[in-house]
């Protein structure tokens, strides 16, 4: 299924930018956190971002990233092992799980833009 992905950058000032992404190929739920996750951190470096706090309401994909949760099938390996190496560019990173309500902005993002 073709999906979207939402992204709300805060930066310290208290600025809020939020990024939509279509996806133009077949995406899992799981593959679309990732992408999003990936294009999020892609974000935060060109920022120039030194310590970074990342909250996905997806408990597996925070998971993955920390080391709580084995990444068995290869494309989750893969995108963790991206997440991890795109993470070495901060000098500080957290990555937490939230509720799916707290991430609401990301979601409704998700939802935008035209259908494929």
């Amino acid at each position: 299924m073709l999906r979207g992905g939402g992204v709300v950058a805060i930066l310290p000032e208290g600025f809020k930018a939020y990024y939509f992404v279509r996806f133009r190929f077949k995406v899992s739920n799981n593959e679309t956190k990732y992408e999003a996750l990936l294009c999020g951190l892609r974000l935060a470096a060109s920022l120039k971002a030194e310590r970074i706090q990342v909250r996905c309401d997806s408990k597996l994909i925070v998971g993955h990233v920390t080391g709580e949760f084995e990444a068995k099938d290869e494309r989750m390996k893969k995108y963790r092992d991206t997440a991890l190496e795109l993470l070495k560019a901060f000098g500080a990173y957290r990555i937490e799980q939230v509720p799916r309500e707290e991430n609401a902005r990301a979601d409704i993002l998700s939802q935008l833009g035209p259908d494929p």
